[in-house]
């Protein structure tokens, strides 16, 4: 069933990944990029569906969505133009949903749906982590740990050039990330600001 909504600090968040990474270094080299769709599949017996999901209220795109009674991920079929456009986006909406998965449902007997009957998440990229609600918030936060571990980050960084843009959105290809979320990730590390003039530089 849904876990009450309730504040999760980072580092909690960061732990919840790291352990969920452990795991999946057992059976897989430590290295970058992390498949997410490995961990939903070996790790948590969770199954990915495509289905036609529907707007949310407030007209944002649904991305994906999370039943927790089917152990089930589901992404958005008429969210295929919005992946395509952003490359990245739909390799995060899975961990984002797995997110949910690990902080937010307590397994019972009657476990609820997280969004209702059609348990779709708000959309990522759409909707401004300010407005979203505080399972959207801790869900990215979780998604970036797991793709993008602080660790293994900071080594791949070491090896490449973080003051251009197209080195960014090679990275962010790499990685099988959006580069706004390979952007934030990076900013949070401390490896790379943005200057005025909207340039990254490596610090």
């Amino acid at each position: 069933m849904l876990v009450p909504e309730r504040f999760l600090s980072d580092a909690y968040i960061e732990s919840r990944t790291a352990s969920l990474l452990r795991r999946y270094f057992d059976r897989h080299p430590r290295r970058l990029p992390i498949d997410v769709e490995r961990i939903a599949d070996d790790l948590l017996d969770l199954n990915i569906s495509w289905e036609s999901l529907p707007r949310t209220a407030d007209g944002a795109i649904t991305l994906g969505g999370y039943r927790p009674d089917r152990h089930q991920l589901v992404l958005n079929e008429f969210a295929l133009s919005h992946f395509a456009e952003f490359p990245g986006s739909e390799n995060f909406t899975k961990a984002h949903e797995i997110g949910h998965a690990v902080l937010h449902v307590r397994e019972e007997p009657a476990a609820s749906p997280l969004f209702g009957d059609i348990a779709a998440a708000p959309a990522i990229v759409c909707i401004s982590a300010e407005r979203k609600p505080q399972r959207e918030v801790q869900a990215d936060i979780f998604a970036s740990h797991l793709l993008m571990p602080g660790d293994l980050m900071r080594a791949e960084c070491a090896r490449r050039r973080l003051d251009h843009w197209p080195n960014l959105f090679d990275l962010a290809r790499d990685l099988g990330v959006s580069v706004t979320a390979l952007r934030i990730r990076l900013e949070r590390l401390g490896l790379v600001a943005i200057d005025a003039e909207g340039n990254p530089r490596s610090l």
